[in-house]
């Protein structure tokens, strides 16, 4: 099956590619697997470099597997890219050879760059990007607190966003991709290890003006997210709803929000959004967005 120009099920690997086509797929996700040297010796415009031999282990940096995406390869490891993307289960992809030639002909269009890149593949949470843009000017401070950060792809992207983020996580080697990410997009972020459901969670001062949770629930919890939360500051959380268990996990109930939960446990907040959304799985997410009313 073929859509957008992009064979669907296996990897397309053309050598014959017309210079023209290039103006038109920097435009879109560029992978380029090649080594760090080559990558910014001459790399497209807009691609992002991850080397072959590092895909997986940064998997988490690459788009959503539903995103046609054009790989740059070199030709010797054709076949190992081959064999990589489809053990990821990438399906949707064109990969390409670039010659000297063809490398000379996109410097004179000023299709190319040098150095390194900050140009990036992966997503930040739809909910989150969405909320900033209709937040605009009604949060004003620029401290934001990211619990169980994951991979850390949102507070990264906060802090691309200037946002000074603290990005929370119990697992150090998620904490490791946070600040590998971020270092490489040249950006910084303070990351804490905790357990957030240990009996011994430190007494905590620190207050902020934004607080993220997605995909992660926990209800002993929320007290403290009101306490550290600033007035006038946003509350952003997304998880699963009862009725996930039915296309996967969490199946625990602890993990499963009730309809209308979090509207009635922050009731006191001007609640922004509360949507049920659901993910490409079909899984159900409570999408919840509140401003903290300042105190009188």
């Amino acid at each position: 099956m073929m859509k957008n120009g992009i064979k669907s099920g296996r990897v397309s690997v053309s050598d014959n590619v017309e210079i023209e086509d290039f103006k038109q797929w920097t435009q879109q996700a560029v992978l380029d697997v090649r080594c760090v040297e080559a990558f910014q010796q001459c790399h497209l415009v807009n691609s992002y470099n991850i080397p072959l031999a590092e895909i997986h282990e940064r998997i988490y940096e690459l788009p959503r597997r539903d995103k046609p995406l054009l790989v740059i390869v070199d030709p010797s490891e054709k076949n190992q890219l081959i064999l990589t993307l489809n053990a990821i289960t990438y399906k949707l992809y064109k990969c390409l050879t670039i010659t000297e030639l063809q490398w000379q002909k996109l410097q004179q269009r000023q299709l190319t760059e040098t150095g390194k890149s900050f140009s990036y593949l992966w997503e930040p949470n739809f909910l989150l990007r969405e909320s900033l843009e209709t937040l605009g000017e009604k949060v004003t401070g620029r401290q934001a607190l990211d619990l169980a950060c994951g991979s850390g792809r949102d507070a990264v992207y906060l802090a691309l966003q200037q946002w000074q983020v603290t990005a929370i996580d119990y697992q150090s080697s998620h904490l490791d991709k946070v600040e590998q990410l971020a270092k490489r997009l040249e950006t910084s972020i303070s990351t804490q290890c905790l357990n957030l459901e240990s009996d011994k969670l430190p007494l905590w001062n620190a207050s902020f003006d934004l607080i993220i949770v997605m995909r992660y629930l926990h209800r002993p919890l929320w007290p403290r997210l009101k306490a550290w939360l600033k007035p006038g500051g946003a509350l952003i959380m997304q998880t699963f709803l009862e009725g996930a268990e039915k296309f996967g996990k969490p199946k625990n109930p602890r993990y499963l929000l009730k309809e209308h939960e979090l509207n009635r446990t922050f009731s006191g907040y001007h609640i922004e959004r509360d949507t049920c959304d659901y993910l490409e799985d079909g899984r159900p997410v409570n999408s919840f967005v509140a401003i903290k009313r300042n105190l009188l």
